[in-house]
């Protein structure tokens, strides 16, 4: 209760009815197999059928195994045109639907494209390549894998991906040695007090070190033969020369620990780094990528007896272990890179057509010195981004032996670099019924007919081209359990009058409809005429009348679009038998085209007999449902009744006005009461506030009926 606690004028704002929005009645949700397209998470929106081509591929092939196609046409039980499902999207769209959720559904044995990208590794320069004292002589082989990519989705479309991962940027980088016997670099305060000697601080931490030594000064580099003791933390050294410019305390002077060296037959230098045992380890600089620590070393063991011999050379990570251990070198670290991704269509997969399409990603300016956890690293961006490939960082690599090429690539990689994907399979011999009902696995995990759970938009259901007694008992009670949506059902094809009757006996719901014949349509990709399951082209008429005169017009004596014709010829006598239990025909009419002439639910229920007055009520009960969520917790009290009266009456009032209620005044046509009649104190003392809503629907006019009879003259006259 608000505070008076002084004299004065008060302004207060008193909480008026809150109005309530209409929900859409045209979003539709389907499921079928598709060529692409993600099949983890929740159903994927898309508003035109050229979205859909773009997502989730062009139109299918029939399997092209005979057994297995014999098996889906002809199964009476648990089959179905899986294959037709793109063609139904398009008759979607055809119609006039704006908004369509599709779930992918892929075989449980379905497996995604991969490629192991064999690049991300520079190695230090080799033979051959200058007279570095740092160079190594190591035997090419092939670079380490340390990038995975794999298809976003399971199925065959994957292998007509390729990948490219390009150097961008590249920095020198310290290396680090992991044993004592290698080289050391230090990088110290010096002072040089005459030509030839240079006085470097050492602290003990650095202990002592042999000769000789190299000694780089402002980018010129002494050889030293002889190392004196250090004495008071400090190390003098005599250079062969002078330094081309004196230096004074604090100029920063590096010292690493060198080896002897000779020239090899090709004039470069092979340096072996110095070893105690027989069992010579060669260190050098590499950069792994894939590994948490960007840093790793080249480590080769000779053979017994000539530590001048590089072995095969292993890659090990390591890490940094103080500033004793870490020199400078030649080599390059690629810091940065570009990732090209290309998709080319019809390039292989049994179940798909050629059809030619090219779809291009690029990434640039991603990370290789950290793969994750920075804005920029290359698997975070990609995997975020892409719409084609997810990456994977490759913990633990096997060692492998190293090359020297700059991202060379795989030996299958195409002459511009690009890796292709392999391995993708549909595997759709082993698609089964189940796969289209799905699993229930939690809010973006669940699966087929499931998943549209997670979508509360959808107000149409389809499976299109499955006449499954498990699919459409799935889609049935997905409808009946959520109770805010309607299924539309498609017969087996080829049925005569008598054998769709039995198909459509064990159905029954009040949340669904049945359309029998099925269509014939154009394919696009043969130019011949095939048949087509109607619910998707059912499904984009119902979008378009709800949308054109609404939700309780019946979506019947509507022309079916871009359709040839129809898979079979219904005559009045054949739908007076189909009607009356609820089996709604699809006919041709002269003159008028091919029209839906029937709008019947699949209930034996009177009071939902008609698909647009089940409809209307969906659409009037979600529209409230979610219109006065703003009531919940509110003081349930006589103001708050008063409030949720007006709110709905308000709403109901306007479906009134556009003639989906009865009567010629609005207590004719409706009724809402929130009052002390219909909730007791035993409902308000539980929390209980109940709302009593009556509505009077308008059905359609199914049956047209003049009358005509004979008069006379006069008995007209008298009238």
């Amino acid at each position: 209760m608000p505070e008076y606690l002084s004299p004065g004028v008060y302004i207060e704002e008193v909480p008026g009815p809150q109005p309530i929005q209409g929900v859409s009645t045209s979003t539709t949700g389907m499921v079928g197999v598709t060529q692409k397209g993600p099949t983890a998470g929740k159903p994927e929106l898309v508003t035109s059928f050229a979205e859909f081509r773009q997502q989730f591929g062009g139109y299918l092939d029939p399997p092209q195994d005979d057994a297995e196609r014999v098996r889906w046409e002809h199964d009476d039980l648990e089959g179905g045109y899986w294959w037709r499902f793109p063609l139904a999207v398009k008759g979607f769209f055809d119609n006039g639907g704006r908004r369509l959720y599709v779930k992918r559904v892929v075989s449980s044995a379905a497996t995604p494209a991969r490629v192991d990208v064999s690049t991300g590794v520079i190695g230090p320069r080799p033979a051959g390549a200058g007279q570095d004292p740092l160079s190594l002589a190591v035997p090419t082989g092939t670079v380490p894998t340390l990038l995975r990519a794999a298809a976003t989705a399971e199925g065959s479309w994957g292998n007509d991906l390729t990948i490219r991962v390009r150097p961008s940027r590249a920095r020198r980088i310290r290396a680090v040695h992991p044993s004592g016997t290698g080289p050391r670099a230090a990088t110290l305060a010096a002072e040089i007090r005459g030509s030839t000697t240079a006085t470097l601080n050492w602290p003990d931490r650095l202990g002592t070190v042999t000769a000789p030594v190299v000694v780089e000064i402002g980018g010129e580099r002494f050889d030293v033969a002889t190392v004196p003791a250090p004495a008071n933390g400090q190390l003098a050294l005599t250079l062969p020369r002078a330094p081309a410019e004196p230096r004074r305390r604090g100029d920063a002077v590096k010292v690493f620990r060198a080896v002897d060296s000779a020239p090899d037959q090709a004039g470069a230098r092979t340096v072996p780094l110095a070893s105690t045992s027989a069992d010579a380890v060669y260190q050098g600089a590499l950069v792994l990528v894939g590994h948490t620590e960007a840093r790793a070393t080249i480590s080769g063991v000779a053979p017994a007896g000539d530590p001048t011999t590089p072995g095969s050379v292993q890659l090990t990570p390591v890490t940094t272990a103080g500033f004793p251990r870490v020199f400078e070198s030649d080599h390059v670290q690629v810091v940065e890179a570009t990732v090209d991704v290309r998709y080319e269509a019809g390039v292989s997969g049994p179940i798909r057509r050629a059809e030619p399409e090219v779809v291009t990603e690029r990434f640039a300016g991603l990370r290789l010195d950290q793969l994750t956890g920075t804005p920029r690293s290359i698997v975070d961006v990609v995997n975020a981004e892409s719409n084609l490939v997810r990456l994977e960082a490759v913990e633990n690599t096997p060692p492998a032996t190293v090359g020297w090429s700059l991202f060379p690539g795989s030996p299958d990689a195409t002459s511009d670099g690009y890796e292709p994907l392999a391995g993708g399979d549909d595997h759709s011999e082993n698609l089964r019924p189940d796969d289209f009902a799905g699993e229930d696995g939690g809010s973006g995990r669940r699966t087929g007919i499931q998943a549209m759970e997670d979508i509360d938009e959808i107000s149409l259901c389809a499976v299109p081209g499955m006449w499954s007694r498990a699919v459409q008992a799935a889609l049935i009670a997905h409808c009946q359990r959520l109770k805010d949506r309607f299924a539309i059902l498609d017969a087996q094809r080829g049925l005569s009058v008598q054998e769709v009757q039995a198909f459509r006996q064990p159905l029954s719901s009040e949340y669904a409809a049945l359309y029998h014949p099925w269509l014939t349509v154009r394919d696009p990709t043969t130019g011949t005429n095939i048949p087509a399951p109607p619910s998707g082209h059912l499904a984009g008429l119902y979008a378009a009348v709800d949308n054109d005169r609404g939700v309780h017009k019946a979506p019947a004596n509507v022309v079916i679009q871009q359709i040839v014709g129809l898979d079979d010829d219904i005559n009045q006598r054949e739908q007076d038998v189909l009607n009356p239990v609820g089996i709604n025909a699809l006919r041709s009419f002269p003159n008028r085209g091919l029209l839906v002439w029937g709008a019947r639910t699949l209930t034996a229920v009177p009071e939902w007999t008609y698909i647009s007055v089940r409809r209307l009520f969906i659409y009037i009960e979600k529209s409230i449902k979610y219109g006065t969520q703003w009531v919940v917790f509110e003081p349930n009290g006589e103001p708050l009744w008063a409030l949720v009266t007006q709110a709905v009456t308000n709403f109901l009032d306007t479906v009134w006005r556009t003639g989906a209620l009865q009567g010629l005044r609005q207590a004719e046509a409706f009724y809402v009461r929130c009052d002390r009649s219909t909730m007791s104190q035993d409902d308000i003392d539980n929390g209980r506030l109940v709302v009593e809503i009556g509505i009077a629907a308008v059905r359609p006019a199914e049956f047209v009926i003049f009358r005509f009879r004979q008069k006379t003259r006069e008995q007209v006259a008298a009238v």
